[in-house]
């Protein structure tokens, strides 16, 4: 089932990023971020 589904209000930030590259995700949020959650993750 898809996280934003099973969601209560105020887990999910107002604005989110959603670039094409999931490690580009991971780059965001440890260079620019500060407390960000992982809610999706590469497989493989």
């Amino acid at each position: 089932m898809s996280t934003h589904i099973e969601a209560k209000k105020g887990e999910i930030a107002e604005t989110v990023l959603l670039p094409g590259d999931p490690m580009r995700a991971k780059w965001i949020a440890e260079t620019f971020l500060k407390n960000s959650r992982c809610y999706n993750d590469v497989r493989g």
